[in-house]
């Protein structure tokens, strides 16, 4: 069966009916690597606390472009009325839009974005008393007029198991998520995505992110951003399976093999593409 061209712009949905699955975290480290790998990536910030957005101006005033763009959208305006649809048109030339959404279904912000993306991204953490927040997210995606992309659930916050029993929880959790017609990863657990200590230090989500605490410099280690490599890897992989291969890039590539050639390209990168308007306003 032939498969459907690669879409342009490609709209990715981080959804989840249940606080606390790192949709945040996902939508920006995806939005990066996409924006890394060439492509020209805007993220839609549906959250009330606009954190995304948030973190993004962060390491804008850093001095450092994290090869996307963002802008925040409020759902309500300060009466509690429905506002209007953000406007995306300004960005329908882009490769990848992504919209990063809260859990509240009953919008119809968070409706549409969730009625009309590519790929609808649904972390969650392996947590046996959740299982039934994952089902109802799937049941209500599925249940959506018209047609509906496919689901890639991803693992977050997984422990470093040492026993079995947890182990099986979470190959029941993505076994249930499999039988519901959802992608799941295949890879073992020791290359899922843990709870990282050194992310607590940082002011960003962003992965490449170091901070100095208590005089010394704290960042993610290697091996976790090996495994957030191949978690990410493992998402464009179902894109394809789904739409073919990704179109060719109209940006250069940033290479991904060492964090600090990593923040000082785009550190070159943000001067070259502010400081310059900048100076000619």
């Amino acid at each position: 069966m032939d498969r459907p061209a690669f879409p342009k712009p490609c709209v990715i949905t981080i959804g989840m009916t249940k606080g606390g699955s790192c949709k945040t975290w996902w939508a920006l480290n995806l939005a990066t690597t996409l924006g890394m790998n060439g492509y020209r990536v805007v993220v839609v910030d549906l959250n009330p606390q606009h954190d995304l957005t948030a973190d993004s101006q962060i390491l804008l005033e850093e001095g450092i472009y994290p090869r996307f763009d963002a802008f925040s959208h409020d759902i309500t305006d300060e009466n509690g009325n429905i506002n209007p649809m953000p406007d995306i048109s300004p960005y329908l030339d882009y490769d990848f839009i992504i919209y990063d959404t809260p859990q509240f279904l009953n919008y119809p912000v968070i409706r549409f974005a969730w009625q009309n993306c590519h790929l609808m991204l649904a972390p969650f953490t392996p947590d046996c008393a959740d299982l039934k927040n994952y089902i109802a997210a799937v049941r209500q995606y599925r249940a959506m007029p018209g047609e509906r992309g496919p689901i890639a659930c991803i693992p977050s916050r997984v422990s470093k198991m040492k026993n079995n029993l947890a182990l099986e929880a979470l190959n029941d959790c993505l076994s249930l998520m499999a039988d519901l017609g959802c992608d799941v990863p295949e890879y073992p657990q020791s290359y899922m995505i843990d709870y990282n200590p050194s992310l607590a230090l940082q002011n960003t989500r962003w992965i490449y992110n170091k901070m100095t605490f208590r005089g010394a410099d704290r960042a993610v280690t290697q091996k976790f951003l090996d495994n957030v490599h191949l978690n990410l890897g493992w998402i464009l992989m179902v894109l394809q399976k789904y739409y073919g291969p990704l179109p060719p890039a109209p940006l250069p590539n940033i290479p991904r093999d060492d964090p600090d050639e990593i923040r000082a390209s785009l550190a070159a990168e943000f001067r070259e593409r502010f400081q310059s308007v900048a100076e000619a306003v």
